[in-house]
Formats: C-alpha cells, structure tokens, sequence
C-alpha cells in the first residue's frame, strides 16, 4: 500500500472547515481499513499582494476502484467543491498574503478501502479533437480487438498496445492519437488516450482518468502525477496503464482525482489552481522543494 499509510486521526467534522477542521464526505464502511494521502503546497502572494487569496487543489475521487474518500481536510479554511463530472476539489482560502509573501499548505485526504463494484459502462458518443477515432492506425488496432471474443477483447487490446507503443517522460501538451500511434511512444497522457480511442473505436467502453500513482514510500508529490486510461470489461472499469505496463494492478495503486466520461478531456482536469489573481502555486516535493507548473 506503500503512500497509504493506515492510521486514523480524530477530528471534529464539518461540511466547510476552519484550519485543521476534518470535511466528511462519506462514511467509511464499518471495519474498512482507513488510509491516509498528504501533499503540500507553496503558495505566494503577487507583486503587490493578494488580497483574501484562494486556491483549488483536486482531490481522489468520492467512490472509485475499491477505495471510498471519508473526509479530508487542509491547514487553512477550505471548503469542498464538486462540478458536474462529480469530481471533487479543495477551495483553500490562504487569506491576505503580503508582496511575494509566501504561505505553506497541507492537505490530507482519509480514505476506507472498498470491495470494487460493478459499474455500467458506457461508450462516448464520438472523437474528441486528441482521440482520432476514424484515423486509420485507430480503425486497424481496433478491428483486430473486435475479432477477438467479447471475454477476450481486453486483453488483446493491452497485448496489441503494449507491443507498439513505448513510454517517455512527460511532456507539457499531450499528442494527438494519431501522432503518438506514428512515433509509437508517448508519455502517460499520450497513451491513456490511444487506449481510450482503440477501445471506444473497438466498442469497448472506454475514459481517462487524471489522478497519482502512489507507488513509493513518503508524501505525494508531482512525480505521483499520472494519467491512464480505464476500460469496462462487462463487469467493471479496469485500468489499462500503459506507461507503467500495468493491466489492472488494483486497488491503492491508481487514485484517481479527474474523471469525465463522456469527452475524456484531459485539457479540462487540474491537478490544483489559483483562483486569486496574481497568486502563485505550487505542489511541493515529496523532500519539500517546490516545483511549477500546471496540470
């Protein structure tokens, strides 16, 4: 389980928190094992500072992949949010901020480990601008997926993706489907979303989900980022991360924070985000030195 460091911590609950308040968001299954993610934030105040400065950070998903999210809670007020997708973030609110005064700040989230249940699948109604699903490389790979038995064609969309494409390091714009299927590598986004566009041309239902690996001991930090894509079998969503070559490896590996089911629309998800003019973010490393960027 390695990041998920189980150990419960008592707090009062509470729908918008105050600094160091929990938020409930579900109620933990009686005797679920209870575990813990934590990630830290820099945050700093403009050239002429910020005024009632606020930022937004993701946050695991409510229900997915045998774990459940139980409460979580920040070093400063912060209150939860979830937008049509049912995607859940943190509004932090850091206060008045001084000229590049800056701020740390913690957020924990305590989740219940779950059984994995079954859930209905569906297919998206079309291509987006990044998944190409008429392309000709698409159509070929998924014609091959369509030959084999319905109980086989997971598989054989993971041995047939697995054997063509290679995995590189992150990039700052993800690739077209078509693009990545020419090069034959990409980073993790890259080929997240050649899974979603084979199995969705295939017929097999098919999104991608934005979320950490949690691979590793310590704190989460921008290394935890991740992308992969996930792929209904009949009975279930199963991750196909093909960056790391993992089908499936199971519950407390892959938490996801972003998920959108029809578009898959990776330019739509966030890993955290100013929402204060002139504010400056940043998600810490895992030792404490901060890193930029937006994802």
């Amino acid at each position: 389980m390695s990041r998920l460091m189980a150990f419960l911590l008592l707090w009062p609950l509470a729908a918008t928190a105050t600094s160091g308040d929990w938020i409930a968001v579900s109620k933990a299954p009686k005797g679920a094992e209870l575990s813990v993610l934590r990630w830290r934030y820099s945050v700093t105040g403009g050239l002429a500072g910020s005024q009632a400065a606020r930022f937004e950070a993701a946050l695991p998903r409510e229900r997915h992949d045998g774990w459940t999210l139980v409460r979580v809670q920040a070093t400063e007020a912060a209150s939860l949010e979830r937008d049509p997708a049912g995607n859940l973030s943190l509004s932090v609110a850091v206060g008045s901020l001084g000229a590049r005064e800056t701020r740390l700040v913690t957020v924990t989230a305590e989740l219940a480990a779950t059984t994995p249940t079954t859930a209905a699948g569906r297919v998206a109604p079309g291509a987006s601008a990044l998944l190409d699903l008429d392309a000709a490389p698409v159509r070929s790979l998924a014609a091959t997926v369509s030959a084999a038995s319905p109980g086989q064609r997971l598989d054989v969309l993971w041995e047939s993706l697995r054997q063509r494409l290679e995995p590189e390091g992150f990039r700052a714009s993800p690739r077209r489907v078509k693009t990545t299927l020419s090069l034959g590598r990409g980073d993790c986004t890259d080929l997240a979303l050649v899974a979603v566009a084979v199995a969705r041309a295939s017929g097999l239902p098919a999104r991608l989900a934005t979320g950490w690996n949690v691979d590793g001991p310590g704190l989460l930090g921008p290394d935890a980022y991740h992308d992969w894509a996930e792929v209904h079998d009949g009975t279930r969503w199963r991750a196909v991360d093909l960056h790391s070559r993992r089908l499936d490896p199971g519950p407390g590996t892959l938490v996801a924070t972003h998920i959108d089911d029809v578009r898959s629309d990776v330019l739509s998800a966030f890993r955290f985000r100013p929402l204060t003019a002139g504010l400056e973010v940043q998600m810490l490393e895992s030792g404490g030195t901060a890193r930029g960027g937006l994802r």
